[in-house]
């Protein structure tokens, strides 16, 4: 079994105590996340959304900010070298 690359002058039992220590914390702190009650949001939060009509478009500016979002994306992939 091939071992991750260490920095230099740390010994194999402090790199593996190191290891240990940060898996320990991740998975306490996955455990606290899992375990730990929502949170609770008032609905007008969700009320964010421009319900305005223009044009009979209903939320017409929130529509239009994501077309602008998507021809950017698509700008932004019709660049990218094909995959394969």
């Amino acid at each position: 079994m091939n071992s991750p690359p260490r920095p230099e002058g740390l010994t194999p039992a402090a790199f593996r105590a190191r290891l240990l220590v940060l898996l320990g914390v991740s998975l306490a702190a996955g455990a606290a996340a899992l375990l730990a009650p929502r949170l609770a949001q008032p609905q007008w939060y969700h009320d964010f959304a421009d319900s305005r009509t223009l044009l009979h478009v209903p939320n017409a500016l929130n529509v239009l900010s994501k077309l602008t979002a998507a021809r950017g994306q698509h700008k932004k992939l019709a660049g990218a070298a094909p995959a394969g």
